[in-house]
């Protein structure tokens, strides 16, 4: 029989730093996912995320409103002066309703405005107006969130039914006369809109009404389909492409920042055989540790065998930025934007005509 032989041995000792990133998230949200949505109501939520999130969305869209709605200038022609103080004291108002009437066309694909139009005394839409001339204006701008409406095609050619959503919460609220706590909001619904009101009593639970009224302002469609395409919708793909490549980045970083200490003992020509001395290097380490605080400096006592490495990740997947590069210019690409109305510069000298470049963003101007 071979004698036994004792072999070196070996430890390992796990302390929590706190001073890391901590979790990544691994892509559990639906905003996460790779694939690209197909429902219109999930494409406006990943629109509008990325809108709020990709700096390059955000930058283009921005910049289409800021080019397409400019101060609003009128000319008098045959109008009074109390006529043309009126149009001209309502412009501001217009201005910020046609912005974000864009914003919302631009990422929703239609845009569904709402306006009411109320009688007020003179002097209180412009000092220059006398308080005795009554004037009658649009009030109360807004839209109609795309989330609840729903398009359906008529029987007659080219007529799309717009129905709007009535959830849940409303219908309680309604039959419930606002109680408790919100009586006075549902006395002012009531007076301003007794129909509606008198129509929502009717149902128990979440239904639809057809809305007349609406003007809607839809963007372009294909024949088969009854909601418009965002503009954003095709830089969907590149944008969660480059949103995995920063998680990526994300992960890597967290890796450095929880690096694994490699802490060896003994060697070939004097092999470690007694687990106590690794049980002392443990100790040592311990009594610089606090909960919450973490020493980066250790003062180990140890013989002429310790060896203390730093196990790294590779980085130079997060260090290289020429990844980026070619998804940035995927997106740019699918939005039809030139990079110099973006960076004020292009990527290589002398390789634009900027009259061809303005030709797209134009064409989504008007």
């Amino acid at each position: 029989m071979r004698p036994r032989i004792k072999l070196a041995r070996a430890s390992a000792i796990i302390i929590n730093d706190v001073a890391s990133f901590g979790n990544v998230d691994g892509g559990l949200n639906e905003i996460d996912k790779l694939s690209v949505p197909v429902d219109y109501f999930d494409i406006i939520k990943h629109c509008r995320f990325y809108y709020k999130r990709d700096s390059l969305a955000s930058t283009v869209l921005n910049k289409i409103v800021d080019f397409t709605i400019t101060k609003i200038t009128n000319g008098q022609a045959n109008c009074t002066d109390a006529e043309f103080e009126v149009y001209r004291s309502l412009a501001p108002t217009l201005r910020e309703f046609f912005m974000n009437a864009c914003l919302e066309f631009l990422l929703a694909g239609m845009v569904l405005p709402k306006y009411e139009w109320e009688k007020v005394r003179g002097n209180i839409l412009s000092t220059n107006l006398d308080s005795r001339r009554i004037v009658e204006i649009p009030t109360l701008f807004w839209f109609r969130d795309p989330d609840t409406i729903i398009l359906e095609k008529s029987l007659f050619p080219g007529v799309i039914n717009i129905y709007v959503k009535i959830d849940r919460k409303l219908v309680e609220f309604i039959k419930n006369r606002g109680k408790p706590g919100r009586e006075d909001e549902f006395r002012m619904l009531n007076n301003k809109y007794p129909e509606f009101v008198k129509q929502v009593e009717q149902h128990s639970g979440e239904f639809k009404i057809l809305d007349t009224d609406l003007r809607p302002i839809f963007g372009r469609k294909l024949v088969n389909e009854t909601y418009p395409i965002p503009y954003l919708y095709p830089a969907l793909e590149p944008m969660k492409h480059k949103r995995n490549l920063r998680k990526m980045d994300y992960a890597i970083a967290a890796r450095v920042q929880s690096a694994i200490q490699l802490i060896q003992l003994g060697n070939d020509e004097f092999p470690c055989l007694d687990s106590a001395e690794f049980e002392e290097i443990k100790v040592q380490m311990r009594s610089n540790t606090q909960e919450g605080y973490l020493d980066r400096i250790f003062q180990l006592y140890g013989n002429h065998t310790l060896q203390i490495n730093w196990v790294y990740p590779n980085t130079e997947a997060m260090l290289n930025q020429e990844k980026y590069r070619e998804v940035n210019d995927d997106i740019m690409a699918s939005l039809g934007f030139p990079r110099t109305l973006v960076v004020g510069e292009t990527l290589r000298s002398a390789t634009m005509q900027a009259d061809l470049a303005t030709f797209s963003p134009m064409a989504t101007m008007e």
